[in-house]
C-alpha cells in the first residue's frame, strides 16, 4: 500500500529543506508554508510553533524504533537505531539542537514522550501492567542523561562512533531495566 504524506509530513519536509540553507531559529512559519504550498493556517492547525514541528518529527521517528515489530531487538540495537535518527538527518538535528533551550517546554515534552514510549515498549515486551516506581525513576534519569548527551554529541560533531556511543548507553542502562532486554 502506498504511504500517503500528511500535511504534518509535508510541513516537516519543508522545514528540513529550508534548514539546509538557514538557521532554524531564523525560519518563519510563512517560509515553511510557502515552501510546501500550504497556508499559514494549515501550519497552525497542526502545530503551535516551529519547535513543536521539530518535536513531532523526532517523535514520529522514535515511534518506529520502539514499534511492536522491534520487540525482540536488544537494547543496544534499539539505542543504535535511535542514534541513527540523528545521524541520518545530522545537519537538520544539529541545526535544531542549536536552537534548543535546555529548559524549553519542547525538550521537556520530548523527554516525557521518550519516557512514555520506552515504558510502553517495556510493558509490551514483558507483559507487565506497570513498572515499579524505582524502575520508572531510574529509566527517567537514564533517558534524561542520554538525550542530553546525544544533543551535546551532535553539537560536538559526533566525537565517538555511533556503535561506541550505543555501547556506552547500553552499558549505562540501570540494572533495574536491564532484565527487560
Amino acid at each position: 500500500m502506498i504511504e500517503r504524506l500528511t500535511a504534518k509530513d509535508l510541513l516537516s519536509q519543508s522545514l528540513k529543506e529550508l534548514a539546509k540553507e538557514k538557521s532554524i531559529d531564523k525560519i518563519t512559519v510563512k517560509e515553511i508554508t510557502d515552501n510546501c504550498g500550504f497556508s499559514v493556517r494549515t501550519f497552525y492547525n497542526n502545530f503551535q510553533n516551529v519547535p513543536e514541528l521539530i518535536l513531532w518529527n523526532y517523535q514520529e521517528k522514535l515511534k518506529k524504533v520502539f514499534a511492536k515489530d522491534n520487540i525482540n531487538l536488544s537494547w543496544n540495537e534499539l539505542i543504535y537505531q535511535g542514534i541513527m535518527i540523528i545521524v541520518n538527518d545530522y545537519e537538520y538535528y544539529k541545526n535544531a539542537f542549536h536552537t534548543f533551550d535546555y529548559r524549553s517546554v519542547q525538550l521537556v515534552n520530548l523527554l516525557d514522550y521518550a519516557e512514555s514510549t520506552v515504558v510502553d515498549f517495556i510493558k509490551l515486551k514483558s507483559n507487565k501492567k506497570d513498572l515499579s516506581e524505582d524502575e520508572t525513576t531510574c529509566l527517567k534519569v537514564y533517558l534524561n542523561g542520554i538525550f542530553l548527551y546525544c544533543i551535546q554529541w551532535t553539537l560536538k560533531e559526533m566525537p565517538v562512533s555511533v556503535e561506541k556511543l550505543a555501547l556506552y548507553f547500553t552499558n549505562a542502562l540501570p540494572d533495574s531495566i536491564k532484565k527487560y532486554f
